[in-house]
């Protein structure tokens, strides 16, 4: 999510576009349920079209990673024979731990500041029974969360749910990071083309199989999917490979695509699949715990992403990819990790704002929901600036001094 899009060989200004459109479908689907919900409700179509995001996720921001992350060990290797590990562990966390540490930490705190406020709420106010029960629901989850607050600080927050619902995403990135120049230097780099297709196909294909198994086995395994499929790197990785399958077409036989994929037809067609199969996956999902939704969905959502990443990559001058090169997306997509990372805390807080000073626009429903997601996007892009540029840059700064002889 942080990598710039570019490199010395070939820059793909679309790609900050698309960074840019996956940031804000986050935004919306997480404002909806966290802070505009109760607001919004009961309008079907708002409804109908927050199903649809959700459709979205953040398949987009993984099929990226796996694209820009392997482009950029693949030049190295190709440059010099080798990949200096610590070097690119480094380089890529200069700007994301930083400001990863600082968040979680503050998070925590906020977390246990107000758990401690709720429990003395609880105990000197008379609720109703269903009004206790629920209050103490809140809290047993909200202890849990804090009790497994350490999982964020070593990367497997997606394992071990903490109190942040967004960090799991962080989590699988940071796994990623870990691991995959290890695999690319002693395996996948060694090999010639077909050999590495065939490696990466069979690693895309595991992931699918385990998440069919959990769902065919329920007695076995349970049916808490938000766990067991949703969030673990094991049933989510097919996302980050197909992106570095598409880097080695792309890279090492990008003739050959545009010699099969040329022409107004096919250029037509790879944007128009896309919308097919979205268009199918909400009607076929009628729940987001469905065998369909929790299996082969994430394959179809994958497929329509691989398909608008070849027609903006092999055909730049279509309408789609110039609108996704506007100069306005860059600073929305070169700010996309900061504002992912607090976008739920500064949301909040301009939905409450916003509520305390106009009382009746909370009753406008549909209205009052976008007037707020607009005022409560706009703010987090604004102090998502001010962190980058007096936090974040600052930070990443020091880090890079304290380790920079290491990577050297």
């Amino acid at each position: 999510m942080g990598q710039k899009v570019e490199n010395k060989r070939e820059e793909i200004p679309s790609l900050n576009g698309l960074r840019a459109f996956a940031i804000i479908i986050v935004f919306i689907y997480h404002y909806y349920f966290y802070s505009g919900y109760t607001a919004a409700n009961n309008n079907s179509f708002l409804q109908t079209f927050i199903d649809m995001l959700h459709h979205f996720e953040v398949n987009l921001f993984f099929i990226l990673s796996g694209f820009l992350i392997s482009m950029a060990l693949w030049k190295e290797w190709s440059d010099n024979g080798k990949i200096r590990y610590l070097d690119f562990f480094l380089k890529r966390n200069y700007r994301l731990l930083p400001v990863y540490y600082l968040f979680i930490t503050i998070s925590y705190f906020i977390n246990r500041v107000s758990y401690s406020m709720s429990q003395k709420w609880i105990a000197t106010k008379q609720l109703s029974v269903p009004d206790t029960l629920m209050a103490l629901n809140v809290m047993e989850s909200t202890d849990n969360g804090l009790r497994n607050a350490w999982a964020d600080f070593v990367f497997i927050g997606n394992y071990w749910k903490g109190p942040n619902i967004h960090t799991w995403f962080l989590s699988i990135t940071e796994q990623f990071y870990f691991i995959f120049p290890f695999f690319c230097g002693f395996v996948l780099f060694k090999r010639n083309f077909f050999t590495r297709q065939c490696i990466l196909w069979f690693l895309y294909l595991i992931p699918g199989i385990l998440r069919i198994i959990i769902y065919l086995n329920p007695d076995f395994f349970g049916t808490d999917y938000e766990t067991l499929v949703f969030r673990p790197t094991h049933t989510r990785a097919d996302s980050i490979v197909i992106g570095i399958i598409l880097m080695d077409w792309i890279v090492n036989r990008k003739e050959d695509l545009k010699k099969y994929l040329s022409g107004r037809i096919v250029s037509f067609l790879l944007l128009l699949f896309p919308i097919l199969i979205l268009v199918f996956i909400n009607f076929q999902s009628k729940s987001i715990y469905s065998f369909f939704s929790g299996t082969v969905r994430f394959n179809l959502i994958d497929l329509a992403y691989v398909l608008i990443l070849l027609s903006v990559i092999l055909f730049p001058n279509t309408f789609l990819a110039k609108g996704l090169s506007l100069k306005f997306l860059v600073p929305v997509s070169n700010l996309s990790y900061t504002i992912y990372i607090w976008h739920l805390l500064l949301s909040l807080i301009s939905f409450g704002v916003i509520k305390f000073f106009f009382p009746s626009l909370f009753e406008t429903g549909l209205a009052f929901f976008v007037l707020s997601l607009l005022i409560s996007f706009l703010f987090t892009l604004g102090v998502s600036w001010l962190i980058h540029r007096f936090i974040e840059d600052p930070l990443s700064r020091l880090f890079k001094r304290l380790f920079s002889t290491s990577s050297k």
